[in-house]
């Protein structure tokens, strides 16, 4: 492994639980359910940038020995499960095997054809939600940003009329608030047309430097050229009641960035770092044009998955320990390992697709080098090093199966943690990248390509590209132009 993944190993060297008593993070709010498990839901103040929105797009599946969900969860998966929606059609899900290389077959026999036909409308209905996203994006992005526009002419589409009511409703509270966002910019660039006004009026002090304002369809971008401007906002100490000034940490985080999108204030603010001049000297126009897109995207991200419902990390039920006392120490490990997925899954990989979706968008393709921002630990001077983000919640839950499973030491649960946390993290998103490359190479364009997967976990992503590969081959057969449901205007 990397350099990197060796500061991340010695990261979470700090993770196995030494404490008699471990305390539950403040920043987390337990309830108990009726298996016995909790709910893990981000503070009062949400972060900045990709790794702020810690329940967002958080999967698709509740752990299996979760028996007792409430309704709002299930409607949340509903919605979010195309696969799901096309069940409650009476539509049959096949059984696809997986061969060695990876490439999912519909079975052979007389299932061939119901296969055929599923995977047809599955695919067909992912492509048409994508295509609807990205037409909300580009409309608004290209001079013609009226909500009442966007929605009538989404509404009214062909793609539209295809997809489930659950997901129409996803879509729809999409629409919403975009509107909502983009009244809310309308109305504090009109308020305050002075770009320092404005700076004041949100942040309430007086920018000490030059301060520009760029206003977008759904966000309001502040160019400081004063670098404790810039902190100031990243720090979101304006939206206490009492403001203080920003701490050390504040200031070393904020030095590092050259721009951030905030998750607080309905999503509307970015800033960029104008002082900023050690990556690029000086910094070029198509620098400060990335950052721009890179965080606009975060917002788009933002808006696009607004609906999903904040579900967390549901930890294991009282059957789930259980079983597991009565397992051999080999199924133990299994299981454990797939509990820390999960959290991942939950906690983790929704803040590093969003992170892989802005760097689609601001163009930057060399993989190595996102690569090496990304898996930077903390202690190096890391911006996504989201293990550690959530590190007490990770010692919590690690200590919670030290005391429910006898027999298992800190050293197998540190071994199981950074299997999970370092190495399969790595791969995951190594291969995600390989896989954002392998769809641009189909045809699809940068933008065709974020539409596609904004709506897809991590895990999912590979079939993803596997089922659109089929669907491409299948209609270029039919002499279908299958690009065109994307690349052609709504």
């Amino acid at each position: 492994m990397s350099t990197e993944s060796a500061g991340n190993a010695d990261a979470l060297k700090q993770l196995s639980p030494t404490t008699e008593e471990t305390k539950q993070p403040a920043s987390v709010a337990q309830t108990t359910n009726e298996s016995g498990g909790f709910l893990e839901e981000a503070g009062s103040k949400a972060l900045v940038t990709a790794g702020a929105m810690l329940t967002a797009n958080q999967g698709y599946e509740i752990l299996q020995d979760v028996k007792a969900v409430n309704a709002d969860r299930e409607r949340w998966h509903s919605r979010m499960s195309l696969e799901k929606a096309l069940e409650s059609r009476d539509v049959p899900v096949p059984n696809l095997d997986t061969k060695a290389n990876g490439r999912r077959n519909a079975p052979s026999g007389e299932s061939q054809s119901l296969s055929h036909e599923f995977l047809q409308q599955m695919i067909g209905q992912k492509l048409a939600l994508a295509k609807i996203s990205h037409a909300i994006i580009d409309r608004a992005y290209g001079g013609d940003p009226d909500p009442d526009a966007i929605e009538s002419t989404i509404r009214s589409s062909s793609e539209w009329q295809i997809l489930p009511e659950e997901v129409k409703s996803m879509a729809q509270d999409c629409l919403e608030l975009y509107r909502y966002n983009h009244q809310q910019v309308e109305n504090y660039r009109a308020t305050y047309p002075n770009d320092r006004q404005l700076y004041r009026g949100i942040f309430h002090r007086r920018p000490k430097g030059k301060v520009k304002v760029v206003k977008g369809p759904i966000t309001l971008n502040f160019i400081c050229d004063n670098k404790e401007d810039y902190t100031y906002i990243v720090s979101q100490n304006w939206l206490d009641e009492t403001p203080s000034e920003p701490t050390k940490e504040d200031k070393d985080y904020a030095i590092r960035t050259g721009g951030v999108h905030l998750q607080s204030f309905g999503g509307i603010i970015n800033a960029e770092n104008n002082a900023l001049r050690y990556r690029i000297q000086p910094a070029s126009l198509e620098y400060k044009q990335s950052i721009q897109i890179h965080e606009n995207q975060h917002a788009n991200y933002q808006l696009l998955t607004s609906s999903e419902t904040s579900v967390g990390f549901i930890g294991p039920s009282i059957n789930w320990y259980q079983e597991l006392q009565q397992s051999d120490k080999n199924v133990q490990r299994q299981r454990i390992h797939g509990v820390l997925t999960q959290m991942r899954n939950r906690l983790i990989d929704t803040q590093v697709k969003d992170e892989l979706l802005a760097y689609i968008a601001d163009g930057y393709y060399d993989e190595g080098e996102i690569l090496k921002i990304l898996f930077e630990s903390k202690s190096k001077g890391g911006l996504y090093d989201y293990a550690s983000s959530i590190s007490s919640s990770i010692e919590y839950e690690l200590k919670r199966i030290e005391d429910n499973v006898p027999g298992i030491s800190n050293n197998e649960l540190l071994e199981i943690s950074t299997q999970v946390f370092v190495k399969d993290y790595q791969e995951s998103v190594s291969e995600s990248l390989t896989i954002i490359h392998d769809l641009v190479s189909l045809g699809l364009s940068k933008q065709e390509t974020i539409a596609l997967l904004t709506f897809e976990p991590l895990t999912n992503w590979r079939n993803v590209l596997n089922n659109f590969d089929a669907y491409i081959q299948s209609h270029q057969q039919q002499n279908h132009g299958v690009l065109r449901m994307l690349t052609r205007s709504i």
